[in-house]
């Protein structure tokens, strides 16, 4: 009993350095100056040390002088990590779970502290590039709740029921620190499993989090909001279109909630406008996940369609509820998670996404964010062609395509490309498409029998030339100051620059010419351009296997070409 008592006189010094030391590294360690990033916390660090001296000269059979101080060398793990002291920080958390003990880890007493710890060992060696070590960890984290939480939860201590005297009233934040310790452990296991290359497993660790996250209360909105749109793309991806519409949802409806919160925030005008300017930010982002979900519906619809898509096992259907809300179900009804099957069911898609995309502009202007305002151009062009694969008439698909040329253009008119070369060679690509996809919609509408200088006729080789200018403009930024390409081309660029050569070569041979030599020159800039494809291939084999398809209909083609040629020269010589 004396030595009891002997702890417990010890008590109120210990906590109150404690306090201390916490109040260091929780608050004032954020205001430290940039010359002195960690004074906070090695200060805190100083007062952990010292009162671990303290609390070892103390004699008592208290077991809460156990319990303090596997926290403080927890503590003392945390700041060392958050210090750049990582070594040092491994070695604190394995001494605190080392006097915790094995068979203390599912004690309601240090459960809470054991998963703390292990959670932390887990964060190491993720940085530490060790995945498999990392998951070990965090399993066994997850393992000790399930075991506990199966249990009577209530029982479990709190980390401030360490510094209580015997026969104080516990400070019921026993629960709340073990469920906070676990959220940390499904955030840590959704992030190691996405390293692994798990990618399902990645994601119900996500959405596991963001549903405990809602439990518990008091998360960040906007982080959470996004983070539930940004894991709708995984759902979305695998065609799981319920699942990733139903986060959207969730991911718009804490947005909306957090919107009504902010207007009745009382902070600082300063403070205010920049939760405002984020708000916005954030707000855009999940408009385009929005968009990018009926883009892929649209994409996904044509696929089916045309029986493109993959014969793969469907995906399963894991519980996917987050929030289940009049509200959300109305957020849901806005656009379909059904595939569409013609023009009447794509057209309330595009137009539900390209409400989103405008909405996406409004903060994402070409002033400010030039890459971003960009890449919503792309996307809007991009649900153009979806919905034209789904009209049947040939000439409002013509004007559709117009829409994504005017479009396209317009960015290439205001973009510098010497600041913006990645996109403006993708959006001169895509013009090259555009208008061979227009071509190929006003060829097919040829009557059987038309004169070479026909309205028609011109029309389509007018749209055949500004195919070519837009391919050959995308393949002279490959070249270099003396205008000769590059002996191999990188990786990312030799798709591309190939079938922009594919490409250039078939559209020379689809103009129609008014004489036989015109014919002749134009099936030898279509051979010109097939054979420096088939050059290319033989010097760099391993990218021929990017264009495997496009290169066999080709060589077929070639293989035809000097005939065709042979022909020409005979009528045009007799």
């Amino acid at each position: 009993m004396a030595v009891t008592a002997a702890w417990d006189s010890k008590l109120e010094e210990i906590r109150n350095e404690y306090k201390r030391a916490r109040k260091l590294i929780d608050i004032e360690s954020l205001s430290d100056p940039p010359t002195e990033p960690y004074r906070s916390k090695y200060e805190a660090k100083k007062i952990l040390k010292e009162l671990l001296e303290l609390i070892g000269q103390t004699e008592t059979d208290s077991p809460d002088k156990e319990h303090v101080r596997a926290l403080i060398k927890y503590d003392l793990g945390v700041v060392a990590t958050e210090t750049e002291e990582t070594s040092l920080g491994l070695e604190c958390f394995e001494e605190c779970l080392r006097i915790i003990g094995e068979d203390g880890y599912e004690d309601p007493s240090c459960c809470s502290l054991a998963i703390s710890a292990l959670n932390q060992l887990g964060v190491i060696a993720t940085g530490r590039s060790d995945p498999n070590r990392a998951c070990e960890h965090l399993k066994r984290a997850e393992s000790i709740y399930a075991k506990v939480s199966a249990e009577d939860v209530t029982r479990v201590r709190g980390f401030s029921d360490y510094f209580l005297t015997e026969g104080q009233a516990g400070c019921e934040t026993g629960v709340k620190d073990l469920e906070r310790a676990h959220t940390h452990t499904l955030y840590y296991l959704a992030q190691v499993y996405e390293s692994l290359g798990e990618n399902e497993k990645a994601a119900m660790y996500c959405h596991s989090t963001l549903k405990k996250q809602l439990a518990m209360g008091g998360m960040d909105s906007v982080d959470w909001a996004l983070n539930a749109a940004t894991l709708s793309q995984f759902f979305i991806v695998r065609g799981d279109f319920g699942a990733g519409r139903h986060h959207l949802a969730c991911a718009s409806y804490v947005l909306a909630q957090y919107a009504t919160e902010l207007d009745r925030d009382q902070s600082s005008p300063e403070h205010k406008e920049e939760k405002e300017e984020t708000l916005k930010h954030r707000s855009a982002d999940v408009a385009r996940c929005w968009a990018k979900y009926g883009l892929l519906l649209l994409v996904a619809s044509r696929e089916e369609a045309t029986g493109q898509k993959d014969e793969e096992q469907p995906p399963s259907k894991q519980p996917h509820l987050l929030i289940k809300s009049p509200e959300v179900a109305a957020l849901e009804a806005t656009i379909t998670d059904k595939l569409v099957t013609d023009f009447e069911g794509a057209k309330p898609v595009f137009l539900t996404c390209q409400r989103w995309l405008t909405e996406a502009k409004e903060y994402y202007t070409l002033k400010n964010h030039a890459t971003d305002y960009i890449e919503i151009v792309q996307e809007m062009s991009k649900l153009y062609k979806e919905l034209a694969f789904f009209e049947p008439a040939a000439d409002r698909r013509c004007k559709m395509h117009k829409r994504r040329i005017d479009m396209l253009e317009e960015i290439l008119k205001e973009v510098n490309p010497k600041f913006y070369l990645h996109l403006c060679r993708q959006v001169m690509f895509e013009l090259g498409e555009t208008y061979s996809e227009m071509m190929d919609v006003k060829f097919s509408s040829l009557p059987a029998a038309v004169r070479p200088n026909s309205h028609a006729v011109k029309k389509i080789n007018s749209l055949i030339d500004k195919a070519i200018r837009h391919y050959t403009s995308f393949l002279d930024t490959l070249k270099d100051s003396n205008g000769e390409y590059p002996g191999k081309f990188t990786d990312d660029l030799a798709r591309p620059a190939l079938v922009a050569h594919i490409c250039v070569g078939r559209l020379h041979s689809k103009k129609v010419a008014q004489d036989p030599r015109e014919q002749f020159a134009n099936f030898e800039m279509t051979k010109e351009n097939y054979e420096f494809v088939q050059n290319y291939c033989k010097k760099a084999p391993e990218h021929a296997l990017l264009v495997k398809e496009e290169l066999e209909m080709m060589t077929e083609l070639l293989q035809l070409i000097p005939g065709t040629l042979q022909n020409m020269m005979s009528s045009t010589l007799y």
